[in-house]
């Protein structure tokens, strides 16, 4: 069994949020079975990036997307972890039927001048196990 560690991210889609793998002697969690933007259970997160370019500091953007697809032949719980500037909307329902797909928005707010680039962990989790894609967020906060 996997050890799990926990970072101190902000859980946005689901209160059942868990931690991203470690890695241990053998690399990277086994978890982690991702190919551009593949994960297991045939679900798929695209793009890669999200880059919300500039934005004043003190305003809040436009939302942007993850979509998220669900190709396989099960639900999928669905969750995810970022921290700010980038932050999300109300909460959803965090499930994703077979064949179905949903967006995952998120929305840059700055609090600084300066450029911020995180990581946002997509988390998928069905009978058969769990697995997670790992995302870049991008933004350049700018004086008002």
């Amino acid at each position: 069994m996997r050890r799990l560690s926990f970072a101190v991210l902000t859980c946005l889609v689901s209160a059942a949020c868990g931690p991203a793998p470690e890695s241990d002697a053998h690399g990277p969690a086994d978890g982690v079975a991702q190919s551009q933007g593949k994960l297991q259970y045939e679900v798929v997160v695209s793009p890669s990036t999200l880059d919300f370019g500039q934005q004043t500091v003190g305003t809040t953007s436009a939302p942007l997307a993850f979509m998220v697809q669900n190709n396989g032949t099960e639900s999928v719980h669905i969750s995810f972890m970022v921290n700010p500037p980038f932050n999300p909307p109300p909460v959803r329902d965090p499930v994703l039927a077979p064949g179905g797909s949903r967006e995952l928005q998120l929305f840059f707010s700055p609090t600084s001048v300066g450029a911020f680039s995180r990581t946002i962990y997509i988390f998928t989790t069905s009978s058969n196990g769990s697995s997670y894609f790992v995302g870049a967020l991008l933004g350049n906060g700018i004086a008002p």
